[in-house]
C-alpha cells in the first residue's frame, strides 16, 4: 500500500528509498532489544526522509565505507579536443547488434565532455525508432 502511495505521488527512486528506509530502521528498533543508538538512527533516518521527500535532498549512503587501496587508474580519457578519439573508442554494435545503434556519429566531444545523443528516426537503418550510440574501448 505504501509503495502504491509513493507511485501515485510520483516519488523518485531515492525518495521512495528514503521512505522505505524509515520502515527498515523502525522495525529494527525493536529487534534484539531497544537501544538509544537505534532510536537515534531512526530519528536521523526520519530527518533524512523528510528532507529527501520535501526538498529532494540526497540521503546519506548506507553500507561499509569503500576503500580504494590497491586500485590504480588503468585508463583515462579527458575528452580533450573536438572529436572522439577513434583510435581508442569504437561503436559497440556497429552493423546491428541487439538494439538500434548507429555509428559513433551520435557521440561528440565538447568542452572536455563526451556527449551521446538519442535521436528518433523514421527512416533509420533498422527501421523506425530511437537510435543512439553505444561505445566501447578498442
Amino acid at each position: 500500500m505504501l509503495e502504491n502511495l509513493m507511485n501515485s505521488l510520483n516519488f523518485a527512486f531515492r525518495q521512495q528509498d528514503a521512505v522505505l528506509r524509515i520502515g527498515r530502521f523502525a522495525s529494527a528498533l525493536f529487534e534484539g532489544g531497544f537501544s538509544f543508538k537505534k532510536l537515534a538512527a531512526v530519528f536521523i533516518a526520519f530527518i533524512e526522509m523528510f528532507g529527501c521527500v520535501i526538498s529532494d535532498y540526497p540521503v546519506t549512503p548506507l553500507g561499509e565505507e569503500l576503500s580504494l587501496d590497491g586500485y590504480s587508474i588503468v585508463f583515462e580519457d579527458e575528452f580533450n579536443g573536438d572529436a572522439l578519439n577513434l583510435d581508442v573508442w569504437e561503436s559497440r554494435y556497429e552493423g546491428g547488434g541487439n538494439g538500434r545503434f548507429e555509428t559513433v556519429d551520435q557521440a561528440k566531444v565538447e568542452g572536455g565532455n563526451l556527449i551521446m545523443t538519442g535521436e528518433y528516426k523514421s527512416d533509420g537503418r533498422y527501421g523506425e525508432g530511437w537510435y543512439s550510440c553505444d561505445l566501447q574501448l578498442k
